[in-house]
């Protein structure tokens, strides 16, 4: 029991310092997560991670019929979309089509925010949100981008929205 008590003890002192670093094997590779301060840096290492490493350029049709607004909501042909934080620059990305409940699969959406520390690109903007589906308890984490060819560094984001296609759309993780 003493020997159990010691080598326990010794393993948290040398072992729990070296726990802040995690190595993944990746084919002959070895690939080190970094720690992190808080939830918000690691899901922007994890935001990182799935652009570099998923990131596939894809094109996406515009919702085909008219988009309404009613009582907070956006009317896609009868299916509503729930969003959070309307902003003029939302409602915009909305009310263009960009994002629709049969892309997306779910019915709300809330905290949009753009992931300008992934960007490479003024014609290029990448954004997160949280979706949550219905009949389902936990939410998924959610990735696109939009692309506009004519954007430069000082378009506004309702300008960049105007002419913008959707050039990528994930579903990354789901919220525990």
């Amino acid at each position: 029991m003493k020997k159990l008590l010691t080598l326990s003890v010794l393993s948290i002192i040398f072992l729990f310092p070296c726990a802040q670093v995690f190595a993944q094997k990746n084919g002959d590779s070895i690939e080190f997560t970094p720690s992190f301060k808080n939830q918000g840096e690691q899901e922007n290492y994890w935001a990182k991670q799935l652009f570099q490493k998923e990131y596939k350029e894809q094109h996406f049709d515009l919702f085909p019929l008219k988009i309404i607004i009613r009582d907070g909501a956006f009317i896609f042909s009868g299916d509503s979309l729930f969003v959070g934080g309307q902003t003029a620059e939302i409602k915009a990305l909305f009310l263009k089509g960009l994002l629709y409940p049969t892309l997306i699969g779910g019915n709300a959406i809330s905290n949009i925010e753009e992931l300008q520390f992934t960007e490479t690109s003024p014609k290029r903007k990448r954004f997160r949100f949280i979706l949550h589906k219905k009949g389902v308890f936990n939410p998924t984490v959610c990735f696109f981008e939009l692309t506009n060819v004519s954007a430069t560094q000082t378009t506004s984001l309702i300008e960049f929205i105007e002419d913008a296609k959707l050039t990528f759309f994930k579903q990354g993780w789901i919220m525990i």
